[in-house]
């Protein structure tokens, strides 16, 4: 396995440098999720795409980060990141709350400083106009929290059954899941 190398400082995460790249790819992780889970990706893109994980506050090295309650300072410090990669054209990839993330920011790059990606690609949520269907799980019992967390199939089981690890985990994964759920209402009313 590819050791990964971190920029201080960004939140951009790069595997390794691409010469060949003419197209910048930010990606975006789910609730809970950290830019390691997009490291495998420049082995099944094309050359000409630059894989560029971002790393979101408590995840990956960010870990002692405090968490957002608000997604415009969220979305402000991430522009602020990404600007200085900004110099090809570009692409934002999201899954789930990093599909909000990547919509939300790519509105106010275009809005605040003129640049907007080529494409935004997103996967594992509606758009935000549409209502959420289902029920809020950051709010349950532990023991019901932990089951539904094993529903999602998200979590591997040897973290979900280590009883210390999830004492640690159980506040930060309840915190980040009512941050996307506050994502979901701010982005409605706008």
């Amino acid at each position: 396995m590819k050791k990964i190398k971190r920029y201080t400082g960004s939140r951009i995460v790069y595997s390794k440098p691409n010469q060949q790249s003419i197209l910048r790819l930010f990606c975006f992780p789910y609730a809970g999720g950290a830019a390691s889970i997009f490291r495998n990706w420049s082995h099944y893109l094309p050359a000409f795409i630059k894989v560029c994980p971002v790393e979101l506050p408590r995840r990956g090295n960010r870990s002692k980060e405090n968490l957002f309650n608000n997604l415009l300072p969220l979305v402000k410090i991430l522009a602020k990141d990404i600007l200085p990669h900004l110099d090809k054209p570009f692409a934002f990839f999201g899954h789930s709350m990093g599909a909000l993330i990547s919509f939300e920011l790519a509105h106010f790059l275009q809005r605040e400083n003129c640049f907007s990606p080529i494409h935004i690609f997103v996967s594992g949520r509606r758009a935000p106009h549409i209502s959420d269907t289902d029920p809020p799980i950051h709010k349950l019992p532990e023991s019901e929290f932990i089951r539904e967390l094993r529903r999602l199939n998200g979590t591997p089981s040897s973290v979900l059954q280590n009883s210390e690890l999830m004492k640690l985990m159980l506040p930060v994964v309840r915190a980040v899941l009512l941050f996307a759920k506050l994502i979901l209402i701010q982005l409605k009313s706008h």
